[in-house]
């Protein structure tokens, strides 16, 4: 009554054999979808490269503004400053009795 089958070294060949096929076709799947990766990384790096280029762009430009920001602030005058200054004058005109231009 008991119905043990034999295994032969064939049939166990022919499992192992599966069981490697098996392995194979996953990791074609994993190849393919690392190509995948790969090739979205690429372009990951190719737009990183790009926006690398503009924010040196972008220095450069900020830069170039800093520099006429500085500049121009070596010749301004703050309203107090020339608000006092035509306090001044006006004073001045007063005193000499020198009719203002307005």
């Amino acid at each position: 009554m008991n119905k043990t089958k034999r295994i032969t070294l064939d049939d166990l060949a022919g499992m192992v054999q599966r069981g490697f096929d098996g392995v194979e076709t996953r990791l074609d799947g994993v190849e393919t979808r690392l190509d995948g990766v790969e090739t979205r990384l690429d372009g990951v790096e190719t737009r990183l490269t790009k926006v690398e280029v503009e924010l040196h762009h972008l220095n450069a430009e900020i830069e170039t503004v800093s520099r006429d920001v500085a500049e121009l602030k070596r010749h301004v005058v703050y309203r107090d400053e020339f608000e006092d200054a035509l306090a001044r004058i006006a004073l001045l005109e007063r005193k000499l009795k020198i009719k203002s231009g307005k």
